[in-house]
């Protein structure tokens, strides 16, 4: 019997930045996926394709907006108990939107 499949409310590229110096890698391609509770970041590269990082929606703290070479607008920093998780975005306000509406939901 299959199971039914995790239904995502958005899929978006991504890279994540290790601020925190905790893996071998300084930033790692992928995509983020959000659903109701969680976002997902799965690598994509093959040198990475096992790492996945799920941060749950009620631990946010903080949302951070910021630019990538001072004029492109594509950072998401999001803050945590856990500490911060940086990324860059294609899409950062349908991102932000989606999990500002969730987080008011919740």
């Amino acid at each position: 019997m299959k199971t039914p499949s995790r239904k995502y409310l958005l899929t978006v590229a991504a890279t994540f930045y290790d601020t925190n110096n905790r893996l071998k890698e300084k930033h790692i391609e992928g995509k983020i996926k959000v659903t109701k509770e969680n976002l997902v970041f799965v690598a994509t590269s093959k040198t990475n394709r096992l790492y996945k990082k799920e941060i749950l929606l009620n631990e946010i703290v903080d949302i951070v907006k910021k630019n990538s070479l001072g004029f492109i607008p594509n950072i998401l920093i999001f803050k945590t108990n856990e500490g911060d998780f940086k990324f860059a975005v294609y899409a950062r306000e349908q991102l932000l939107q989606l999990i500002s509406n969730l987080l008011k939901e919740n």
